[in-house]
């Protein structure tokens, strides 16, 4: 079997050197049958053995079979006629990207959500609504001092997002651990308004952005 991805079987095909002729391509991968025995009947007393190959036919599923997965593209036929809760969402939800989805036979008329669900969120929106337990400091007295502190898991990559924070650029102080910053780096290009920032990069690697470092705006 060859997979669209090179390294799906890299290891099969390493271990299956001895396979390969003159006339087998090096990038197909060896699937051999696995066999399983298990018991079964009344009183498992009948031993059955099952073979066959560890494949799964990834071209089609369906969408309840689909819950969880993570995928870059898909096709998905709504051609249904059963009116089933949710399940449009399960199967247009998969796919990481806009781009990546393409929807063949949308029926909206089978679009249906549960009566239990529509009265869970009534509840939730209305007798069991919670007042907002975070702290906001834009809104509070400038009697307060307030210091921010964020794991950003590295800084390099979320600064246009911080900058846009209200939370923290209401804050006098913030730090940011996990920056994943550089020596190198310059601290211009971590600048915040109203802002001056301090860069403290790990230096006891080698790696020129490990996983640790500190930045401090004030």
């Amino acid at each position: 079997m060859k997979f669209d991805d090179a390294a799906v079987g890299k290891q099969a095909r390493i271990e299956s050197q001895a396979l390969y002729k003159s006339d087998i391509d090096a990038s197909w991968t060896p699937i051999q049958p696995l066999s399983r025995q298990f018991q079964a009947g009344r009183g498992q007393s009948s031993q059955v053995i099952r073979k066959q190959f560890p494949v799964r036919q990834s071209t089609a599923k369906t969408i309840h079979r689909c819950q969880g997965d993570t995928l870059d593209q898909v096709v998905v036929d709504l051609t249904s006629k059963r009116k089933e809760p949710h399940s449009h969402y399960v199967a247009l939800s998969r796919v990481k990207t806009l781009s990546g989805l393409f929807i063949l036979n949308l029926n909206t008329d089978k679009i249906h959500v549960s009566e239990n669900v529509k009265c869970e969120m009534a509840e939730l929106r209305s007798t069991r609504k919670l007042t907002l337990a975070v702290h906001q400091p834009y809104l509070h007295s400038d009697t307060c001092f307030h210091i921010g502190f964020l794991n950003v898991r590295s800084l390099h990559r979320h600064i246009d997002c911080i900058r846009k924070d209200q939370f923290i650029t209401a804050c006098d102080v913030n730090l940011f651990c996990e920056s994943r910053t550089s020596a190198a780096d310059r601290p211009e290009y971590y600048q915040l308004s109203d802002f001056s920032c301090v860069l403290y990069p790990d230096t006891s690697v080698n790696s020129n952005r490990s996983h640790y470092g500190l930045g401090l705006c004030l």
